[in-house]
């Protein structure tokens, strides 16, 4: 056989010889079957029905995470909740309705981790059911179920228009106006009206609610406002860096330490996560400094305030401790994989009718009370699942996702509706940001390849595999 001659394709095999070399073969090159997900990206811009219906949905959802303080001024608590469940219910159902879903492919196991969890729930409350107290905590279930369901269902499914669902508009609407009324709650007795201000704590201080219903939900849903705000600035939206920047202001005003922690714990996980040292150092410069204006004015008691969230003598912090202590006690007596405790430990229970609950002013401490250290873990992995649907280049996202986890270990954030209904749409946010859309239809240079690079690359892993 001479070097230039060839042998004939046998079947899927094409040999070559070279140099009278040994021929090897060649497999071929398939090209990769056409996606039905593929759509994402450059679809075309829906009715205007379906349009109205996603804005209004995604407006109530908001408003419904942030405004049970509105809903309180016209009736009582317990029915400000009921309001609040149904219209993030009604919202989701809207989404999935007309929003055109598709499963996250490769779906990595949060269906099954959302399943074991709720089985470990109902476990957990028959043991309770059997113990001492006799208390089923058929209340506190349902709501970790209803929260293991928003983390499920962002974290599980996309939509085709979920740019209209939620987008740099509504978030930055929502911020400003959960600022301006707190604002003015602190300084002047416009919307004073409204539940959940605190005169008492901090001497000479309003602690404001805003529309929350409790100036301990307002900071916490200020603070996970933050992040997707500062990844849409990342993106030159100078609204959303505007609002930004007077929601950190308002952050430090309103003299919350959690609320801080998760700002400053998500900057310093930003740092990790873009390993960005002279931009970090630009930014957190920048926000320092329009966090520390207000103590001109204060009589550093913000920066008091600030300081004291480490020191374990300092007020509130003496409490929490023996808190801590009193729990761990707890959960060393009661059956450590499914806990023995589910109601018992709690404060949902007495603001949605279900008795009086102990608390133990830690988020993580709670759910091993509750659902033991199986339990507990599971509900972790379920709120952490975001972290890998959140798009790479959005590190805002994930530094505040991962914040906000850190965050509920030292305080009893977790059932704060706020805080956990704003923290599961995350993955949403990053779908939105990368469609390109803030309202109006995609980009059609968006294209549907960028959007379902995950798929993609799934699928090709699965072809070579299979070849």
């Amino acid at each position: 056989m001479t070097e230039h001659e060839t042998v004939k394709p046998t079947g899927r095999t094409l040999a070559v010889a070279t140099d009278a070399r040994q021929a090897r073969p060649v497999r071929p090159v398939h090209p990769l079957p056409p996606s039905p997900d593929w759509r994402y990206g450059s679809v075309d811009t829906p009715p205007l029905s379906t349009r109205l219906a996603l804005c209004i949905a995604g407006t109530a959802f908001l408003f419904a995470a942030t405004g049970r303080g509105v809903l309180e001024s016209f009736g009582p608590k317990l029915v400000a909740y009921a309001v609040q469940f149904a219209l993030l219910g009604a919202a989701l159902v809207v989404l999935f309705a007309v929003g055109r879903p598709e499963r996250r492919q490769p779906r990595r196991g949060t269906s099954a981790v959302a399943y074991a969890a709720i089985i470990v729930f109902v476990t957990s409350s028959i043991v309770t059911a059997m113990g001492p107290t006799g208390s089923s905590g058929l209340v506190y279930v349902i709501v970790m179920t209803f929260y293991l369901g928003l983390f499920w269902a962002f974290s599980s499914f996309r939509f085709a228009h979920i740019g209209y669902w939620i987008n740099s508009s509504t978030l930055a609407a929502i911020t400003i106006t959960i600022v301006i009324v707190a604002l003015f709650q602190q300084y002047t007795s416009l919307f004073g009206y409204l539940p959940g201000n605190d005169t008492f704590s901090v001497a000479g201080y309003i602690r404001p609610a805003s529309i929350t219903g409790s100036y301990l939900h307002y900071p916490l849903a200020l603070a996970v406002l933050l992040f997707p705000l500062f990844q849409y600035s990342a993106r030159r939206s100078t609204i959303s860096f505007l609002v930004g920047a007077i929601g950190t202001v308002a952050l430090v005003l309103s003299l919350s330490r959690s609320g801080l922690l998760i700002l400053i714990g998500g900057c310093l996980v930003w740092l990790l996560v873009r390993r960005a040292w002279v931009p970090f150092a630009t930014l957190s410069l920048f926000f320092a400094v329009l966090a520390l204006l207000p103590v001109t004015w204060s009589q550093n008691a913000y920066l008091e305030r600030v300081l004291d969230a480490g020191s374990l003598s300092a007020s509130g912090n003496t409490g929490r401790v023996a808190l801590w202590q009193q729990g761990w006690e707890m959960w060393l007596d009661s059956p450590l994989l499914v806990g023995g405790y589910v109601g018992v430990v709690t404060n949902a229970a007495s603001n949605l009718g279900g008795g009086s609950g102990i608390i133990v002013e830690s988020g993580l401490l709670q759910q091993m009370l509750n659902f033991g250290l199986l339990g507990a873990g599971l509900f972790y992995l379920v709120l952490l699942s975001g972290t890998r649907r959140i798009d790479r280049s959005h590190a805002w996202l994930i530094s505040g996702l991962i914040a906000a986890a850190v965050e509920s270990v030292f305080y009893q954030s977790i059932e704060v509706l706020p805080y956990m209904a704003l923290l599961s749409v995350y993955p949403a946010v990053s779908d939105s940001i990368r469609t390109g859309r803030s309202g109006p239809a995609a980009d059609a240079a968006v294209g549907s390849e960028a959007f379902n690079q995950e798929e993609n690359n799934a699928r090709l892993g699965r072809n070579r595999r299979t070849a």
